[in-house]
Formats: C-alpha cells, structure tokens, sequence
C-alpha cells in the first residue's frame, strides 16, 4: 500500500495475530507490519474491543480466568 493509505481492520484480521495457525496469517502479519512502520494507518470499527477479546478467550483452551477475560 502506497504511504498514506488506510485499511479497515475487523476481528478476523487482528485474531490472526494472536492465532498464527490461521488462514492468510502471513498477509494479516504484513499489514500490521506497515502499520507499525507508519506506511498505513488502521481503521475499527468500535466493536473490535469486544470481540477480539471474547474470541481469544473461546480459542484459549484453558480455564477462563479474570487476568484472560
């Protein structure tokens, strides 16, 4: 992506960062890379701060607790 550019992040693309046995990791490890590096900025929408914790705590094989929810 062109410096400058934005993309919109939903819950699948930023689970892929905790979850690297996902499908496409490698494209989704990329994007955040350019984020980082300042070539493009992140969009959510609001909903982002719920989901991606309540499905990494669905993935998590272990008891929930309340340092993981």
């Amino acid at each position: 992506m062109p410096p400058g550019d934005a993309a919109v992040v939903d819950a699948s693309v930023a689970l892929k960062w905790f979850f690297r046995d996902e499908d496409h990791v490698d494209r989704a490890t990329a994007m955040f890379a350019h984020f980082m590096s300042g070539k493009i900025d992140l969009l959510a929408p609001v909903c982002i701060r719920s989901e991606v914790p309540a499905s990494i705590a669905r993935g998590y094989s272990g008891p929930v607790t309340s340092t993981i929810a």
